[in-house]
Order: structure tokens, then sequence, then C-alpha cells
């Protein structure tokens, strides 16, 4: 059955927008910030941020309490309203901040009053780590209800018929609640410039009446400038596979009391909105503000987005005491240390002492110049000795490795890079300390650190799970969970196939590309197979036909003969290098493809005909055709998975032909005895009944057919 037509109505009317799909979609709290489109991430100016980015209530220290309502899209032809309520509260004290917020989203049928309805309750908080950092933390309560209308107790079929029964989605009633959290960073760069991260509904709270439909958290990065007379955010947003970049403005004017706002969103889905608005406030106390958002796509036709709050200020902004400026003096002074220990060549000391001089000046010239100068001089120092490291690691040295790096961090502690090199030897030198065996698994576990080193994830990724396939032990396994912690991203993209190790598994995937002409995919999994096994002829011979199928004759051509000099008598290849033209490339993968469905449907149909036959007892003509079904030669995964269930299904027959014929054996030992046992006492017939038994089992057993001779011959003398 189908969802009521409340559902409709709400994918119809807002999945299109972009911006909006109900169940606690994230839209913004305060007309202000909606008037810059939502990208500013702190603010002493803008009002009710800190929904958005829960570490922004410390920041503002003028008390506000907000009313705001919002009208969605006001000119839907079907006359339904989509409304919003929202109350806010903030302050900000030394140390930390607070916040209490309410929504209510609903809409509204006038023949049926609301059909959905939902609110959240939030509570934040946020403190202030030191001049630099703020932290905070929201939790919401989430609270949803449906209503009903028509179609409520007479639910729609999937023909679209009514069925007079009650819509199943309601089963365990009309409304849904749960809890969420949201935190957020900022930092404050400068006097004007502000930096901030938020992740909202990080919790990923299921809010769906039959369960298991979890919202999925929005993460947010965002830039402001904020000057006495103006404000400047930048944001981009990401929730699940769905991004935004937002930009936006606000002008003040007349001490404050008149604001002009505008802003832009784009994203992927055909994401555009336009926002502006105005702001008014009255003896700096009451304020009021309007925006209205306007998208570029979607309903166009529908009246956009109107949205009106009014806000009671508590206080007034008071001016920031600026710290104390550093005296010339010491900055003097800290120059002068850098100075002797640059003269001295004590690198680290310059470094360190000229990197506190731009702290307190960065404008400082002589300061920067030994900053500069002292780093390229311990990158100089260390570089030999991080190019010893990692060539310890190609040969399988790892501890040796980790301590060349450890040498080069002590020269260059203020290189990342270097300390990248030594955490990750660190993680590695835990689990194992060398790999100097001439096996195939200890070069793969070489080439994955080496590839781990230098932060080539998807090499080093392949490795240690190709590692961990041919060789499970508990010490590969620790390398791949090393790795996956570092590159999770490339891991999760990952996706293998039961019963095919990752070389296979790309062969396979290079081969269904090359039949689909996707040879630029067909190309990277073949060079990700040779990264594996450099040797492998099988990925040189498709990766040499991609190359050619895309015109790049030389290229494929200088790839087969490389194969050809580990394999020189490889018929395809062969044969490959006396076409003339593409086309011809391809028709041979168009033969190989005919030739694969042919093997694939062979290899099902004898299965299948002898998985019947076994089934229905008759064990001879199942054992043959499942022969048939193991003998039939290909690598596709649907073959092998039909040969592997032919094999097991095999195995079963010949034990059943077994037992069958110890069983048979038996009888007719049985039947042998009692035919002599009778025809020694003269009864023949019973004795022919016997001897015949035996030649139901085996028509060509000599003895019984000689007896049943005899038995006769007595009978007619």
């Amino acid at each position: 059955m189908k969802k009521i037509v409340l559902l409709f109505i709400l994918s119809t009317l807002l999945c299109p927008l972009s911006s909006i799909y109900a169940d606690f979609e994230d839209l913004g709290w305060g007309v202000a910030g909606a008037g810059l489109s939502n990208s500013v991430c702190l603010s002493k100016k803008i009002p009710s941020i800190f929904a958005k980015n829960p570490s922004a209530s410390q920041f503002s220290k003028i008390p506000y309490l907000t009313a705001e309502y919002e009208n969605l899209y006001p000119s839907l032809t079907d006359g339904s309203k989509i409304q919003r309520n929202i109350f806010t509260y903030a302050q900000g004290f030394s140390k930390n901040g607070i916040g209490l917020g309410f929504e209510e989203f609903f809409l509204k049928v006038d023949e049926f009053g609301k059909i959905y309805d939902e609110k959240i309750f939030l509570l934040n908080y946020s403190r202030k780590l030191n001049e630099k950092n703020l932290v905070g933390l929201n939790l919401r309560y989430l609270f949803k209800k449906y209503g009903s209308d028509n179609y409520t107790f007479n639910a729609i079929d999937a023909s679209g018929k009514a069925t007079g029964e009650s819509d199943p989605l309601f089963a365990n009633g009309f409304s849904k609640e749960a809890y969420a959290f949201d935190v957020g960073y900022s930092r404050v760069l400068s006097d004007f410039w502000f930096f901030g991260l938020s992740a909202n509904y990080l919790s990923s709270p299921d809010v769906s009446l039959g369960g298991g439909d979890r919202k999925k958290p929005t993460f947010k990065i965002s830039v402001t400038l904020e000057t006495k007379r103006s404000t400047v955010g930048n944001s981009l947003e990401f929730n699940d596979g769905k991004f935004f970049l937002s930009s936006g403005f606000e002008k003040r004017f007349f001490s404050d009391a008149f604001k002009v706002r505008g802003g832009l969103s784009i994203g992927n889905y055909q994401m555009r909105n336009l926002s502006i608005g105005l702001g008014y406030v009255h003896l700096k106390k009451l304020a009021i503000d309007w925006a209205f958002i306007y998208p570029f796509s979607g309903l166009q036709s529908s009246g956009g987005r109107q949205r009106i709050s009014l806000s009671y200020l508590f206080g007034e902004e008071k001016e920031e005491v600026k710290p104390q400026e550093v005296s010339p003096s010491k900055i003097e002074e800290l120059l002068i240390k850098a100075n002797n220990a640059f003269n001295k060549q004590d690198w680290k000391e310059a470094f360190r002492f000229a990197r506190e001089v731009l702290s307190l000046d960065p404008s400082n010239s002589q300061a920067r110049k030994i900053y500069s100068v002292s780093f390229d001089k311990m990158s100089s120092l260390a570089k030999p000795f991080i190019e010893e490291g990692k060539e310890l690691t190609l040969k399988g040295k790892f501890s040796d490795a980790f301590k060349k790096f450890n040498s080069a961090f002590e020269i260059s502690p203020f290189d990342d890079d270097v300390k990248i090199l030594v955490e990750r030897m660190k993680k590695v030198t835990k689990v194992v300390s060398s790999s100097i065996k001439p096996t195939k698994p200890a070069w793969l576990l070489r080439k994955g650190v080496s590839a781990f080193l230098n932060s080539k994830g998807k090499i080093a990724i392949n490795c240690a799970i190709y590692l961990t396939q041919i060789e499970p032990s508990y010490i590969n396994r620790k390398i791949l969970e090393i790795f996956k912690a570092e590159f999770p991203e490339i891991y999760n993209k990952i996706q293998l196939i039961p019963g095919m190790n990752l070389v296979e598994q790309k062969l396979y995937i290079a081969l269904k590309n090359i039949y689909s002409a996707r040879y630029d995919i067909a190309i990277m999994e073949c060079q990700d197979v040779l990264e594996l096994e450099p040797e492998n002829v099988l990925a040189m011979t498709r990766l040499g036909s991609a190359y050619y199928a895309l015109g790049n004759r030389d290229k494929a051509i200088e790839i087969w003969k490389r194969a050809l000099e580990i394999d020189p008598n490889n018929k395809d290849i062969l044969d490959f290098l006396e076409i003339k033209t593409p086309d011809e490339i391809k028709n041979f993968y168009e033969k190989r493809k005919t030739e694969k469905q042919e093997r694939i449907k062979n290899v099902k149909d004898f299965y299948l005909k002898g998985y019947a036959a076994l089934r229905r007892g008759e064990l001879d003509e199942a054992r043959s055709y499942l022969k048939k079904a193991t003998s039939i030669k290909g690598e596709e995964s649907e073959v092998l998975q039909y040969k592997k269930k032919a094999q097991k299904l095999l195995a079963e027959c010949e034990a059943k032909i077994r037992q069958k014929q110890e069983k048979n054996k038996k009888l007719m030992k049985v039947y042998w005895v009692n035919g002599m046992s009778y025809y020694s006492r003269g009864e023949y017939k019973k004795a022919i009944l016997e001897f015949e038994k035996i030649l139901r089992i085996n028509p060509n057993h000599a003895p019984s057919k000689k007896m049943l001779k005899l038995c006769k011959e007595k009978i007619k003398k």
C-alpha cells in the first residue's frame, strides 16, 4: 500500500526546492541570518546563529528574545499552507553562553487542518576556551505528528485503488519523538575574521514512524568578516550527498539603526536560492527584521518564502577592552636572540624565537627572513635522513626506517610532513618491525607501508586488502586497520565481491567496462592490478586493449610487448598485435562477450538439470550434468558461482552413489545366500526369485545368470 496523500503532497511540494525536505530539515533560525543565506558562523550583530553553530551564543554579550514567523511558498496552487513559528533567547557571559529555542513547522490544508506538524525544543550551551577558541553543544527534542485525511483510513494500494483499510504507516501511531545533538567550534582569527565548524543532528536520530529512516547529519564550514558597519559571510554545507555554498552580506547605516542584507545559495540537485532582507532597530531595544528567499529552481511560481521577526534587546553592545600591546623592547629582545641563534647556525632556536616575534608582530621582515631561512636549513639537513628512511621502508626494514625519521624530526621538529612520517611509521612498527622475506605477501606489505608513508591512500588500502586476502594473518589485519583509520573515505568506497580477491575483482570490473566501452574505468582498474601484481599478463592485455580502443595504438603495443616478455606465447596478445583498427578490438571483445554469455548459459543449464536429477534420485544422470557444469572454463563471477555450486552438489551426488553401491553389495550378498539355500533344498522357484533380484541390481552378474539357468532346467526335469 502507498502512503496517504499527505506524503505525496510533502514530497511533491518540498523535494524540488533542494533546501526543504521536512522531517526536521534545518532551515535556519533567525530572520537576519536568513537574509544573508545563513552564511555567517559567528557575529555580534546577527542573532540566533547558535541554532546553526552552537558555539555562537557566548560571542554575543547582548541578551535578546526573538519571535519569528515564516510563510513558506504562499502561492501554492493547491491552497495548502506551510508555516513556521520560532522563539529564541540567547545570552553570553564572560566564559559561557546559553540559548533556548522552540520551533513549530506545519503543513495545513483547509479541509483537514494540520496534516503534518513538527516541533523542536532546543537547549544550547557554549564555552569560551580562551581568547581565540569557542565550543558549543545543542540538545534537541524532536516531535512530529501526522493528521488525517480521506485516505488515512482508506489507504491506496500499489494499483492506485482504495482498500477501505487503515494505512499501515500509522499502525504504531501518528506521532514520533526523538533526541539529537549538535556540536560547534569557532575560532577568532583576528579582530574581524572568524572561522566556524559545526555538525547538526550528529546523533542521526530516527524520525520515521516505521523506523529505520535516520536523519543524516549536516556539516558546515564557514568564514565571517565583521566590521563596525558590515558583516560578510561565506559557508559550505554538506548533508547526505548534498552540498550548499552560501554567501551573504549585511550593511548597517545610521548607527546600526537600518540594515540591508542580501545572499545567494547554490548547490547540487539544482539548488539556487536568492535572499534579501531589511532590518530596523528602534532605540537600540526593539528590532524588526524581514527576509525573502526566492528559489531560482523548483517552485519559482510559488511566491518564495517570507520571514519576519520581532526581537527585544536587553542591553547595549559594549566596546571590548583590547589587550595591552606588546612593548617594542620585548620584540627587540626576542629578535636579538633569534639573530644570535641564526649566526650560530642553531636553526631550531632561531626558528623558535623568530616564530615568537611573528606572533607579536606579523609584519616584522627580519623575523620573517630568519623564520624562512631557518626552516629551509632544517628541512635541507633532515632530507637525507628522510630519503634513507624511505629506502629502508622499501627494503622492509621498518624499525631502521623509524630511527631515520626520528633523526629527521630531531633536526626539523617544526616540519609537519616529518612529524606525519614519524607518527605513521610508529604505528607500523608497533605491529611489525620488518618484512624482508622474498615472498609476495612481504613485498605487498613493503609496498603498502611505503604508499602509506607517502599519503598514497588508494595504493596503501589496495595492498592491505589484497594482503589480508592471500595471507589473512593477525599482522596483516592490523596493518589494514591502521591504513583504514588514516584513509577511511578511500576504504569505504571499495565494495568487495564475495568469492573474489581484489585482483580478480578488478580484472572482472575492467572486462565489464571494456564490454560497455568505458575504457577509462577499465584502464584505472588494470593499473590498480599492476600496482599489486606488476607482471599480471591479463591486466596488461586488457590495459592495452583499452588504450587501443581509445585510439592510442602506440601505448597499447608498448604494453602488449611488455606482456609478451613475460608470456611469449600469449595467443590473445599475438592476435591483438595483428589488429589494424580499433573496431577490430571491439569486435574481438564482442565475440568474447557472446562466448561469455554462452558459458554462463551452459553452466547454469547443466547445474539446474543436475540439481533436478539429483532430487529425483537419478544419480547417474545428475552426476553427468554436474560434471559438465564443473568442466566449463571461464573467469566470470557467474560461471565461478555456478561451478562452485555444481562442485558441492557433485560431491553430494558421489556420496549418495557410493552409499547406494554399498547397499546393493550387501543386498546382492543376501540374495545370493538365499538363492543358493533354496537351490540346495530343491526349492527352485524361490531360488529363481532371489537370483532375479540380483540381476535387477546388476544385470551383468554372471554367477546369478548361471544359477538361474540351472534352476529352470531342474524345474523342467
